[in-house]
């Protein structure tokens, strides 16, 4: 019925999925790579401010017993305006396809230029004409419209402010037509091409929308930035005073008097006007040892709460008393200029010097204007320092992780009210998962469920009664996940006892009263039913929840430790290189998501972008891995300046990828698929002719090396489908002329065929790393690099099932069912 030893491994095992989900994506990373063959923590319960009820005197708030000399003889109590709270609507359109709303802007100041002139020439392409029109079908009209404006926006020169806002609202609201569709599944059948478009699309909505609020910042818009910079704190200040309050009678009061409720709804409103000011002002003032006669008042005002509070209202009032900075417009335009060109070549290639110029260019705004570099940095790190993993699974797949059945049997010897009980028992159990909602992190509960059933016969002097027992049992944990660690709270459990008497013998069968004595027998024993079930109950509660309750906490805590930074796996992660720097986790009823970021350990270049995560099918899991995943664990495979032969580049990365997992890894070449020297050694041990151009691709591949380049030998980009190899190499040919570096394409597409996942390889592209006078031979050095990529890149092919072990027990099979390659984003989909 409880957790038996071995399933305290299975359980081990399986809670590391979900902060593992790294480790699938350096496998991935790996197979496209080289194709050719502690401390368990209370949880500590959130306090609201609590309802204002009946007015208490000062002294009866004083008379608290952990404030015994806190009076508030002074305190006169000020009713607060209580506002009605409103409905937040959230439309959603009947039909998406046919999508035409009406465009509302807010007022932007006008100005002479906006972004005229620092968008490209040219629509890009991933969001060109061209590009919208892979949206056919009914989709055709409303893709044709949205390229016709995205074209309208991208020809800025000559616009004014006020026009240029209103055109990116239009573009929003087809953004969130597109948005609306990526998470209906009506709309499967396009959500390759919706992802594809609506990512590129909508970073540069975000990023061109905060240009323009850049560009038209008054310096009274810079003075209200500022007082917000301080809410925050002065949000943080009022919940620990409120939190203090609740807990001392009669301080509920005391929250209302002091108005820092009518505070924070001044400073909600985004900016700060002369009532809000009085407000602050006042709560100051009220909150002022100094300002009182009394000391028992003098000394409940210097609480640390008050002190605390009293210090970031003084900043907000300090902030707001304020001039108006001047804003120095062309040096802001001009730092707009940069960021809005250094996106636009880091959408157009993917490199590490490209996300070099990016950063640079954000962090400009840093010594520009603190307030504009604040304004910037939310949408900033939305699009480019995002999460670059994430993991949604539903709570059917989530249990299926954790699920292990237990089928038990023996005899019974107990003793009932003081009557021997003997007979037989069964005992079925099932772990699993509740998921329960959680903001900002994950809850859940952690179950056993189970169900005992029994034969018995209970013994006394007079009669023996046979009864059947069928109880229900559900034992819980209270488990909560950050994506980091597991805070562990109570197990309980509640026991359904059923219990039947089904027959009687007494020392009168087989006589003429048999049948009375028997009657009255289980008349007897049927009247002491509620003390029989109320046995069952105990006993069952005693025999299961203390050993859930141990061994439950010892599997998340074990966990905790395995994790932790003493423990292998950040041993592991530290020496392969990639590194999480941050682990966010949150539920709903039904999903379970984990975020994370992925660095290699010479610190973040950029990471994911912001997107909404569609849900997870029922039974199902989907794996979101962004390129810079790739990018992280390829900055630690240590090609730059090498020379090196495929050999050698699989066998290190293969050595990596053990390292990395804590376990042997190797690669699975396409069946057929050989190197050129093995198909010529097979085909002469079968004393076969063997052919000119094998001959030659042998000699070709023979001592030939990748000369790999100083900086960036290796990236991927991830888009189109195909999850690119992008090399910077040469070629070292024994006895002829070397090939400069290249900049080498390689795409690999994953298609499932069969039980299969089939790297295939797409059309190689080679272009020179510098420019080249003599075209002619340049077409000779890419197509020697094309054949020599195509022959030492050979299509790789892994199993679509994979075998998650567990301890002691039977692995989980997970299937891959789906792999998508878009924007950026390898989608991978389990069930």
């Amino acid at each position: 019925m409880a957790l038996r030893a071995h399933e305290r491994g299975v359980f081990r095992d399986v809670t590391g999925f979900a902060s593992r989900v790294s480790a699938a994506a350096a496998l991935l990373a790996a197979l496209i790579m080289i194709c050719s063959g502690g401390v368990v923590l209370a949880q500590e319960e959130a306090v609201d401010g609590p309802s204002l009820g009946p007015a208490q005197t000062a002294e009866q708030a004083s008379a608290e017993p952990a404030a015994s000399a806190e009076t508030a003889e002074a305190a006169e109590e000020k009713p607060a305006a209580e506002e009605e709270p409103k409905a937040e609507e959230k439309p959603a359109p009947e039909e998406v396809e046919a999508a035409t709303e009406e465009v509302v802007v807010e007022a932007v100041p006008t100005g002479p230029v906006g972004l005229d002139g620092m968008l490209p020439e040219f629509v890009p392409d991933e969001i060109s004409p061209g590009a919208w029109s892979l949206l056919g079908g009914n989709w055709q009209n409303w893709s044709n419209e949205t390229a016709a404006a995205v074209s309208n926006f991208y020809a800025v020169q000559g616009t004014q402010l006020p026009e240029q806002a209103m055109k990116l609202e239009g573009l929003k609201q087809r953004l969130g037509t597109m948005q609306t569709a990526r998470l209906d599944p009506k709309y499967r059948s396009i959500s390759t091409e919706l992802d594809a478009l609506y990512g590129p699309l909508a970073r540069r909505v975000a990023l061109q929308s905060v240009a323009l609020k850049l560009m038209s910042t008054t310096g009274e818009d810079l003075k209200n930035a500022s007082v917000m910079l301080t809410l925050e704190d002065v949000q943080q200040a009022a919940v620990a005073l409120k939190q203090t309050m609740a807990r001392i009678r009669g301080g509920s009061n005391w929250v209302k008097y002091i108005g820092i409720d009518e505070v924070l709804a001044g400073m909600a409103e985004g900016s700060i006007a002369p009532e809000d000011i009085a407000a602050i002002q006042n709560t100051l003032k009220l909150t002022d040892p100094e300002e009182t006669s009394g000391e028992a008042q003098k000394t409940f005002l210097a609480k640390e709460v008050f002190v605390n509070l009293r210090e970031a209202l003084g900043k907000t009032l300090a902030a707001a008393q304020l001039e108006p900075p001047q804003v120095d417009v062309e040096a802001t335009r001009q730092a707009v200029k940069n960021l809005l060109t250094a996106s636009e070549e880091y959408e157009r290639d993917v490199t590490d010097e490209n996300a070099a110029k990016l950063m640079a260019a954000f962090k400009q705004f840093e010594s520009l204007n603190p307030v504009l570099y604040g304004m910037l940095a939310q949408v900033f790190q939305e699009q480019y320092l995002a999460p670059n993993v994430r993991f949604v699974a539903d709570e059917d797949f989530v249990s299926k992780m954790f699920e292990v059945e237990r089928n038990e049997s023996g005899p019974v010897d107990d003793r009932v009210n003081g009557t021997p009980v003997r007979g037989t028992q069964s005992t079925t159990s099932k772990t699993g998962v509740d998921l329960k909602p959680g903001d900002g992190i994950a809850k859940f509960f952690f179950t056993l469920n189970g169900r005992v059933t029994n034969n018995t016969r209970a013994f006394s002097s007079r009669a023996t009664i046979s009864s059947r027992g069928n109880h229900q049992f559900r034992a819980t944990k209270d488990i909560v996940f950050d994506g980091e660690k597991f805070e562990i709270g109570e197990a309980d459990i509640n026991v359904t006892p059923s219990i039947r008497n089904v027959g009687a013998s007494t020392s009168y069968d087989g006589g003429p009263f048999a049948g009375r004595a028997r009657g009255r027998a289980l008349g007897v024993a049927n009247s002491r039913l509620p003390a029989s079930r109320e046995h069952a109950r105990r006993s069952i509660t005693s025999q299961v929840l203390p050993r859930f309750d141990e061994e439950s906490t010892k599997l998340f805590t074990d966990f905790n430790n395995n994790m932790g930074p003493d423990s292998d796996y950040a041993r592991r992660m530290k020496e392969s290189g990639v590194v999480p720097i941050e682990q966010n986790a949150s539920s709903t009823e039904d999903l379970l998501f984990v975020e994370q970021k992925y660095v290699s350990t010479e610190g973040p270049k950029l990471m994911g972008s912001s997107v909404i995560t569609p849900p997870a099918a029922s039974g199902k899991a989907v794996l979101y891995m962004h390129e810079s995943v790739l990018n992280a664990a390829a900055r630690n495979w240590n090609f730059a300046g090498r020379e090196m032969t495929a050999e050698e580049v699989q066998s290190e990365i293969e050595a990596w990828m053990s390292g990395f997992l804590g376990r042997e890894f190797n690669f699975s070449p396409t069946e057929g698929e050989q190197d050129p020297a093995a198909l010529i050694a097979a085909a002469q041990a079968a004393g076969e002719e063997v052919s000119p151009e094998l001959l030659e691709a042998a000699e070709s591949a023979s001592g030939s090396k990748f000369a790999f380049a100083d900086e960036e030998p290796i990236h991927f980009q991830i888009a189109d489908g195909a999850v690119q190899m992008i090399l910077r190499a040469g070629i070292v040919r024994p006895g002829k002329e070397a090939i400069p570096t290249q900049i080498v394409t390689v795409p690999f597409i994953p298609v499932i065929e069969g039980d299969d996942i089939v790297l295939e390889q797409g059309t190689v592209s080679v272009l020179p790393a510098e420019m080249v006078s003599n075209r002619g031979m340049q077409i000779a050095r890419a197509a020697a690099m094309r054949k020599a990529i195509e022959q030492s890149l050979r299509p790789s092919k892994q199993s679509r099932i994979i075998n998650y072990e567990r301890e002691n027990a039977p692995p989980v099979e997970i299937l891959i069912e789906d792999i998508s390659a878009q924007d950026g984003w390898l989608q991978i989909t389990g069930s």
